[in-house]
């Protein structure tokens, strides 16, 4: 499958959110410092972030969980608590305009608060 834009072509500006999918194929992504750059700049605009399964640790590593409740794949729980997330088992978390997920079992409710995030948004 072609990826519609290539990460280096990313423009922040003409997108209203980024959503991380976990999956082991996500962990290439946890140390890439351009991605950190371009998840900061996206939070520093006020896009709307997500990031469910393994993915939420893309957020902690750039810095963005420190001191916010968020969820994460067990696994990668110990991750994002040594970046001072404040870890919770529950199945979404949203705290301001971070929504975190567990996991697959979460992934519809996780999709249908991103959702709502982006419509409320939009009015």
């Amino acid at each position: 499958m072609e990826p519609d834009i290539l990460i280096t072509k990313i423009i922040i500006k003409e997108f209203n959110a980024l959503c991380f999918i976990g999956g082991v194929g996500c962990t290439e992504y946890w140390h890439d410092k351009l991605i950190h750059n371009i998840v900061v700049e996206a939070n520093n605009k006020g896009l709307l972030l997500g990031a469910i399964c393994l993915a939420p640790v893309i957020l902690a590593n750039a810095g963005l969980l420190n001191g916010v409740r968020a969820t994460s794949y067990p696994s990668a729980a110990t991750y994002i608590e040594r970046k001072g997330a404040n870890y919770s088992s529950g199945s979404v978390e949203i705290a301001g305009n971070i929504i975190t997920a567990h996991g697959p079992e979460a992934a519809e409710l996780f999709a249908q608060k991103m959702v709502k995030a982006l419509l409320v948004e939009k009015v």
